[in-house]
């Protein structure tokens, strides 16, 4: 699977569950950003993406994000390494939330 591939599983998989990823959309150009490497990297950096992540899993629950799918990847799509350790980070706080919400 390739970054593009990637973005959009996400948007189909929460388009599926009714929520409309409004910001990844808008910053990844519908997955067709020239630069998609570095929009999905600021994306994982942005405390307002994060932010309006979990809120969304709040609201409907066990959607797909672009840090899921970075850290299932073999080589996180070839994105830098810090990158991909912020990427797990973000992971691991969407899975608590998605636990704390099953409950």
């Amino acid at each position: 699977m390739t970054l593009k591939e990637a973005c959009k599983k996400v948007i189909g998989q929460n388009k599926s569950m009714g929520c409309h990823p409004e910001i990844f959309i808008f910053q990844t150009k519908g997955c067709g950003a020239i630069d998609l490497n570095y929009k999905v990297s600021n994306l994982v950096k942005s405390q307002t993406a994060f932010n309006a992540v979990i809120e969304a899993i709040e609201k409907y629950g066990d959607i797909l994000t672009i840090e899921d799918l970075i850290v299932e990847n073999e080589d996180g799509f070839g994105l830098p390494q810090d990158i991909i350790n912020k990427a797990k980070q973000n992971a691991e706080a969407f899975e608590w939330r998605r636990n704390l919400n099953s409950k």
